[in-house]
């Protein structure tokens, strides 16, 4: 059941670096989103250049709309994290307006950068963002079980970047923050059930057949060996072909979403190094040597390569992670800010209850 919030306009939040200044925003942002995820700065503060960090926040009732633009982080929903807020089980369906995140939520990797993700705080959740301008729904978890069940254990990008699911996804998002700026609680039932519909429309999955349901299978048995051997100098697609007894023709189609098999690999050697990287435990290995583990030996364009996948240097993500890592161990959580930071977090904690 849908319940409303009568002619009242929605509940609506928000604090600016303009108001605090740099620091006191991410204090603020950092304890808006605690029951959520740890949120560490990793940057310098420049990202966003004669752009204010904001955050804003609108209670729907049976979602929260929050639209922010923030510098570098690191999120993290760990183990300790899990067990702290067990209760805050929600799902966030978001879209990232400029910047990256790169994510792994469970065991799924993936990078939000214009393409419509779902992060599914049932599982362990990782990120580190560039500076950037993103919009979230937050969508508890009865939401999805009464409206879209078949979302429940979903987590990574929901479509391939370009698509035109995708495109028209983010476009009700923008719509949806627009119009929730006049909306009032009568209009609540619409826009939970215009979003949910369109959501169902452009995700759910009709029944496979027998011979299309072994493409996804080989598919990710495909990819699971490629993650297996990126370091070997001759994985490509013709090694592929032959070790998987797969026509060119057959294994172009299966990698034509995620941009063909060389892309893929690509993409798969640069997210390795990413994540060895950000590994405190590695920091003192030269970059080059991590590079190199993983396929990429041309060191001379390893810099330019990560930047353009990721939008950060192999020696920015170094930095940003020991920094992060420094954060973790000496900001305590939960500590009370009060004002509007403080009712976000609690907007957090209740929803859905």
């Amino acid at each position: 059941m849908i319940h409303t919030l009568g002619a009242a306009r929605l509940r609506r939040l928000h604090f600016s670096s303009t108001d605090t200044g740099p620091e006191e925003f991410f204090e603020l942002w950092r304890h808006s989103v605690s029951p959520l995820f740890r949120a560490t700065p990793t940057g310098n503060g420049d990202g966003l250049k004669n752009r204010a960090y904001t955050c804003c926040q609108i209670h729907a009732n049976e979602f929260l709309l929050v639209e922010a633009r923030t510098p570098q982080q690191h999120f993290l929903r760990d183990t300790t994290w899990l067990r702290r807020h067990d209760d805050v089980d929600h799902l966030i369906l978001e879209v990232y307006l400029s910047g990256r995140n790169f994510t792994t939520c469970g065991e799924t990797e993936y990078i939000e950068d214009g393409t419509v993700s779902l992060v599914n705080l049932a599982y362990r959740s990782e990120g580190f963002a560039t500076a950037s301008h993103f919009l979230s729904l937050v969508l508890p978890r009865d939401l999805i079980r009464q409206h879209l069940p078949h979302l429940a254990s979903r987590r990574g990008n929901l479509f391939s970047a370009g698509s035109i699911a995708n495109r028209l996804l983010t476009g009700h998002l923008l719509t949806m923050r627009r119009e929730m700026e006049g909306a009032t609680g009568a209009d609540v039932p619409m826009l939970t059930a215009g979003l949910v519909g369109l959501v169902e429309a452009l995700t759910a999955r009709p029944g496979d057949t027998e011979a299309e349901a072994v493409q996804p299978v080989l598919f990710e048995t495909i990819k699971t060996y490629i993650k297996g051997h990126l370091g070997d100098a001759g994985l490509n697609s013709e090694h592929l072909a032959r070790r998987f007894r797969l026509s060119r023709a057959t294994l172009f189609r299966l990698f034509r979403e995620v941009g063909g098999v060389s892309a893929y690999i690509q993409q798969e050697r640069l997210s390795a190094c990413f994540r060895a990287f950000a590994d405190p435990q590695l920091a003192s290995r030269p970059i080059y040597h991590v590079a190199g583990d993983f396929g990429l030996t041309n060191a001379s364009h390893l810099s330019t390569q990560f930047r353009c996948r990721f939008g950060t240097t192999p020696r920015e993500v170094r930095q940003g992670t020991l920094r992060a890592s420094a954060g973790v161990n000496a900001q305590p959580d939960g500590h009370s800010v009060g004002g509007e930071a403080d009712e976000m977090r609690r907007w957090m904690l209740a929803l859905g209850k």
